[in-house]
């Protein structure tokens, strides 16, 4: 039986953990490789007698599937991914991260900028031969921006705070008594419901995991042995990111290990009907995680 007490966590506890913490964010902006057409947007309006601004006209302009464009796109992806494995997010923005892990983050982040450093300079020699579609008679219609102009529209940020307390006194100088210690008093609690709530990201993760693995004991497909492994794999996520210590987390996780077994065990209908039920009972404990954290 999955119990949750989560609301009797303190408020105390998310902040003492807080405040020895860092925060990250990590930007990224990619020039379009469509524009708007005005002029055909207008003609088709016209031809169809439909009300003004009901259908926009949109033309490709460059292919970016397993082109340059493809590769700086897949980068940015890949690195965000590698930056959040050991982070928590913010519900107001950015990462919550451990001190002792930064090391390790800026160096995805640099590794990854010198990749991208080469990316756009080979994004410079072969601009001109980016495959284009062709507009026929909507040629001219829109413009294609430079190799220059294309690549400056390109960027990748990380972005470090060690901003990890609530609102501190000074910044409510010439405010009331009263009201500053009100105010200081909610920023604390908010502070430490945005963290229990961070905590939501590996819940989620296991969700995810579990529909798959779920879909796959049921379909009559052929079952891999990886379908279940990664349920093993999101138990240990919920655990190592548990930093609040929560108990329902840590109940989540024991709840996940009898979902992860061996292939070779699953034999019969009863077998596979005997793991879903584990899976589905899985499913719920999060669910019921996920609302107890408040998200």
């Amino acid at each position: 039986m999955f119990t949750s007490n989560l609301k009797n966590t303190t408020e105390t506890q998310p902040l003492t953990v807080i405040n020895s913490l860092v925060r990250f964010s990590f930007r990224t902006t990619q020039p379009a490789t469509t524009a708007l057409n005005k002029g055909a947007s207008r003609r088709l309006i016209n031809d169809a007698k439909a009300d003004k601004g009901s259908t926009r006209v949109h033309n490709k302009l460059l292919e970016r599937k397993g082109t340059i464009i493809g590769k700086i796109g897949s980068l940015f992806n890949s690195t965000s991914k590698a930056l959040r494995e050991r982070a928590l997010p913010d519900p107001t923005g950015g990462y919550y991260l451990k001190a002792a892990d930064v090391p390790h983050v800026q160096q995805i982040f640099d590794t990854a900028q010198a990749k991208f450093s080469t990316l756009l300079a080979e994004l410079m020699r072969v601009y001109d031969q980016i495959p284009r579609p062709a507009l026929g008679a909507m040629a001219g219609e829109v413009y294609i921006p430079t190799a220059c102009e294309f690549a400056a529209r390109y960027s990748m940020v990380l972005d470090w705070s060690n901003k990890s307390t609530p609102i501190s006194g000074t910044v409510l100088e010439g405010v009331s008594n009263e009201t500053a210690a009100r105010v200081r008093a909610e920023s604390q609690k908010s502070e430490a419901r945005n963290f229990k709530a961070a905590h939501a990201e590996p819940v989620r993760d296991a969700i995810n995991v579990l529909s798959k693995s779920l879909k796959a004991v049921t379909t009559g497909k052929r079952l891999h042995q990886s379908a279940l492994d990664k349920i093993d794999a999101a138990a240990d996520r919920l655990k190592d990111m548990n930093w609040l210590d929560l108990p329902e987390l840590r109940q989540l996780s024991a709840v996940l290990r009898p979902c992860a077994v061996d292939r070779g065990e699953i034999k019969t209908d009863a077998d596979k009907e005997s793991v879903a039920k584990r899976i589905k009972e899985a499913q719920r404990a999060a669910n019921q995680t996920l609302s107890d954290l408040g998200v």
